[in-house]
């Protein structure tokens, strides 16, 4: 507001100078030579131009008003136009930092999405990759379980088919031995049968043969006729007769007695032709020859 006074002062000033040289160039211009004025003309004419001077100083000071009025309204619309252009700076600028608050928002929000899909992705990720390993190793489980089944049941069979096989060579051996042993029992029999009867007919002539010595020793009493009995004949390992018994009686005493004494007569018996056929006790039937 100081340099708008000083500028005005000054204006007024120049103006109020410039009219005064006017009035006093005016009042010092000579009269025509030709015609003397009279002297109340210069006076009219002063006060008429110091009315002229005054107004034009009013018009001055009016102009200068309003030319102040119209710089003042004109500083003041400059000033409301930088104030509406400082707001609107301002209301931009406000603008500006919410558009880019909203945008680091939107951007931290959209970051936040981002890192939460990464995440969220990463997660199924691994999520899929524990599935696939489950699945992998349920897999491998269940091959590995099938294989050992596999195993088993081809052990089985074979532990079937080696006992099947080994009760079969069992059988076959068993009924091999069955085979020998009724072989050997039939062999064994066929040679008890033919010992036996080896030994019963050795027997038999072991019995004759005593038979035929008691025959030698006996004396047939008078009067006798042929008769028979069965005797009992005990002897020693040696054929020493101890006892002599009738088992059956011929009926008649006289020929049990000489047959008796026969008997006695004939020790020591015949010895077998085999040991086995010895005996302590001897039957045999008497027969006269």
């Amino acid at each position: 507001m100081g340099d708008k006074a000083l500028a005005i002062t000054v204006s007024l000033v120049v103006h109020l100078a410039v009219i005064l040289l006017m009035v006093v160039n005016f009042e010092r211009t000579p009269e025509p030579s030709h015609a003397a004025a009279p002297t109340v003309e210069p006076i009219r004419a002063t006060a008429a131009d110091r009315k002229a001077v005054e107004a034009e100083l009013d018009r001055l000071r009016n102009e200068e008003r309003r030319k102040q009025e119209a710089e003042e309204a004109r500083k003041q619309r400059i000033a409301d136009e930088a104030r509406q252009a400082r707001q609107a700076r301002e209301r931009e600028q406000k603008r500006l930092a919410d558009l880019k608050r909203q945008q680091a928002a939107e951007k931290k929000k959209l970051a936040e999405a981002e890192q939460k899909r990464q995440l969220a992705e990463a997660a199924e990720k691994k999520r899929l990759a524990e599935v696939k390993r489950k699945q992998e190793e349920a897999a491998r489980k269940q091959a590995e379980e099938e294989k050992r089944q596999r195993e088993l049941d081809a052990k089985r069979k074979a532990d079937e088919a080696a006992r099947q096989k080994a009760e079969a060579e069992a059988e076959a051996k068993r009924k091999r031995e069955q085979l020998l042993k009724e072989q050997m029992a039939a062999e064994e029999a066929r040679l008890a049968a033919e010992r036996n009867r080896e030994l019963q007919a050795l027997l038999a002539r072991y019995v004759g043969d005593i038979a035929a010595k008691v025959q030698s020793r006996w004396i047939r009493p008078a009067g006798v006729p042929d008769l028979t009995c069965k005797v009992l004949v005990r002897q020693t390992p040696v054929g020493d007769v101890l006892d002599v018994r009738i088992l059956k009686s011929s009926g008649n005493p006289l020929f049990d007695r000489s047959v008796e004494s026969a008997v006695r007569k004939a020790s020591p018996l015949p010895s077998p032709p085999h040991p086995d056929l010895f005996e302590r006790e001897i039957e045999f039937t008497f027969r006269p020859i």
